[in-house]
């Protein structure tokens, strides 16, 4: 953690509670001490958030939305958000369908409420509602008192995958997507950790392994 400047908790599958409890507490014990350390979960990733956080064990429920893009709307004004910040017209997540949602579990609102350490740790910032099945989850969480941010949606996927029909390819769903990559690069470079010297750096490197392409859900995948 000492050589990155943020931590992305992935979406898909994977079960990486232990270490991934380890590094949240790591994060914390970072901010705290005046390191600013950004973390953002993805679908995943953001439900393993919300369990670290957790003081009940895990607030998700079966809240299912498959191969869907929706709606956010806003519990809050987004431009007072640090998430959406620097988003010209967040308003618009609210007009076009464009964040895709695959998932079973999910957060209901009333455990912001009920579970203390969830509370207190996140603040809910927007809801979805699955079009089919109804289920309305907490789409956006981020922490007010640290850099943490959560998307219950993929981002990653309206850019990268091309093989599910389901997905918003519009260029304004490319345009707000690709901006929560750039926020959280953004918020990273506050960060002022190193990997080292460009040899040392280009040895961590994740493309220094295999890329196998594949023509399923996952797209193109690193083996390591």
């Amino acid at each position: 953690m000492t050589k990155v400047n943020g931590i992305l908790f992935p979406g898909g599958n994977g079960d990486y509670l232990e270490t991934g409890d380890h590094v949240f507490k790591s994060a914390i014990t970072e901010n705290d001490a005046g390191n600013f350390y950004p973390i953002w979960g993805t679908c995943l990733g953001f439900e393993n958030l919300a369990i670290f956080a957790s003081d009940s064990g895990s607030p998700l429920s079966y809240l299912e939305s498959t191969n869907q893009s929706l709606l956010l709307d806003f519990l809050v004004d987004p431009t007072t958000t640090k998430m959406f910040a620097d988003l010209a017209d967040p308003e618009y997540f609210h007009e076009e369908a464009m964040t895709y949602n695959h998932h079973s579990f999910g957060l209901a609102l009333e455990e912001f409420t009920t579970d203390a350490g969830l509370g207190g740790m996140f603040t809910a910032t927007s809801l979805s509602t699955d079009v089919i099945t109804g289920d309305t989850f907490v789409a956006t969480f981020e922490s007010p008192k640290y850099p943490f941010f959560g998307t219950m949606f993929h981002p990653e996927k309206v850019l990268t995958m091309y093989n599910e029909e389901h997905v918003n390819h519009s260029w304004a769903s490319v345009h707000y997507s690709r901006y929560f990559a750039d926020r959280f690069i953004e918020l990273a470079r506050e960060n002022t950790n190193t990997c080292g010297d460009f040899e040392a750096c280009q040895a961590l490197l994740i493309d220094n392994y295999e890329i196998i392409v594949t023509d399923t859900y996952y797209g193109n995948v690193y083996a390591f």
